[in-house]
């Protein structure tokens, strides 16, 4: 009689074949091993320090998730909450837009917030649908909070009770936003930086109305800021920013805050506000006014109108581990310049394969379902420019080292002169906006005409 058996379930990590490593060598035989190693479905497994912070914190992403600042509530299907997450491998980080793409949020969580195995890197968009939400609403400083986060999910651990969620589609207007708080937070710069008892003073002293006019001038004032409608004396020293009614979600979170920080730029049309809680960094950016999302501004799109060398860009990509911190001085070598991998990092932004992060002033890996192909038909924009070249309506005004060209569009020929800070145009579109909507497609088509002269000497 036969003894017991146990069942085996073989997993080999490739097929065997006989095969030559090249022509002039013999064949060899390459046999398939039985491993019992299996791939973790998890990025992260481990707990929050300060459960109750983080908890709070996320309810801010959500609270941002949920409004529209501009459209009525009713207009805002229900239950839509899905972050972007990415676990690096020393850092976690939480991203969302507001319903009405006015607001880019982020959390930050370094590692002395979080206590736990990295088993693994990689992006994930998750749904935070009412279970999550009521779970977080119920967390309490003592509670132990403990939770996975993977490919295919996210789970919560609180006690006894334990809450799943699934991945779902990234949203397209998501896809356009990320390129344009991308391009907006590599230009800001700190203006302002107050302690986070300031900072609660300062935002309970906006006005509460729903002003989607007017922009305000934010100053110093001591040791706090101030608002006011009149521009201050020195533009370098204040933020300009409208619609601050949408600050008010930072009100219940500064008591966390260590700090607050403000960046803005005078060429930029949106701030950014930074809490800096000690073990993680809550941040909103914001456009000027709150009927212009993110998804429609226009930035990034010089560096998908000037063409990087393959090359280039496959060794930015082979550069990118993960980092939580991008620093092109730091991964520059024999192989890539910085020069080069500034190039790449600007086109591999607009795919979604990096972030920036304006606290640290440095890029940061993820990877998003992003193609360039699907890049440029989500870019109306440039659609228009290439369809200027492909009926052959740039020519150059002279020579070379004027950068004018003449652009036909409709029944008006338009002329453009390439700058190296702020290319000009002579059509409507820049006159009114001069530039800090992102350009217009006369100078995207007078770029990559230009682009296509250079390769052509090269």
């Amino acid at each position: 009689m036969a003894g017991p058996a146990l069942d085996y379930a073989y997993r080999y990590p490739f097929e065997s074949s006989i095969a030559s490593a090249s022509k002039s060598t013999a064949p060899s035989l390459r046999l398939a091993t039985f491993t019992e190693e299996e791939v973790n479905p998890y990025f992260f497994a481990g707990r929050l320090l300060q459960p109750f912070k983080v908890a709070k914190l996320l309810q801010g992403l959500v609270h941002l998730v949920r409004t529209r600042f501009f459209v009525h509530q009713a207009m805002l299907p229900a239950g839509i909450a899905d972050p972007i997450i990415t676990a690096h491998e020393d850092f976690l980080r939480f991203e969302v837009f507001s319903g009405c793409c006015s607001v880019y949020a982020r959390l930050d969580l370094p590692p002395n917030a979080i206590d736990g195995d990295t088993l693994g890197c990689g992006t994930t968009n998750v749904d935070f649908n009412p279970a999550l939400v009521a779970a977080l609403a119920k967390i309490r400083s003592t509670d132990k909070l403990e939770f996975n986060i993977g490919a295919d999910e996210f789970v919560l651990e609180r006690e006894s009770a334990k809450v799943v969620e699934k991945r779902v589609q990234l949203p397209i207007r998501w896809l356009k936003g990320l390129v344009a708080a991308t391009s907006f937070g590599k230009q800001m710069e700190l203006r302002h930086e107050i302690s986070g008892a300031h900072a609660t003073r300062f935002l309970r002293s906006i006005p509460r109305v729903q002003d989607h006019r007017s922009r305000w001038s934010i100053q110093s004032a001591g040791q706090s800021l101030r608002i006011s409608q009149r521009p201050g004396k020195h533009p370098d020293k204040e933020v300009m920013a409208g619609g601050l009614n949408r600050l008010r979600v930072l009100e219940d979170l500064t008591r966390f805050a260590d700090k607050l920080r403000v960046y803005g730029h005078n060429e930029v049309e949106a701030s950014c506000w930074e809490l800096d809680c000690g073990d993680a960094r809550f941040s909103m950016m914001m456009t000027h006014n709150v009927w212009r999302g993110f998804s429609g501004e226009g930035q990034g799109l010089e560096a998908l109108a000037i063409e990087v060398p393959d090359k280039i860009l496959k060794k930015t990509r082979a550069s990118l581990k993960w980092q939580s911190i991008v620093d092109p001085n730091g991964l520059a070598n024999k192989l890539i310049s910085t020069e080069d991998l500034e190039s790449g990092l600007a086109v591999l932004s607009t795919q979604g394969h990096v972030g920036f992060d304006v606290g640290a002033g440095h890029y940061f890996h993820r990877e998003l379902p992003f193609d360039l192909e699907m890049v440029t038909k989500l870019q109306p924009r440039l659609k228009g420019a290439q369809k200027l070249l492909d009926q052959g309506n740039v020519t150059s005004t002279g020579k070379k080292s004027n950068h004018s060209y003449s652009v036909k569009s409709t029944d008006t020929t338009h002329t453009v002169q390439l700058l190296e800070c702020l290319s000009k145009c002579t059509c409507p579109w820049y006159a009114k906006h001069q530039g800090r909507r992102g350009p217009c497609k006369h100078v995207l088509a007078a770029q990559i005409f230009e682009s296509n002269l250079q390769s052509k000497e090269a």
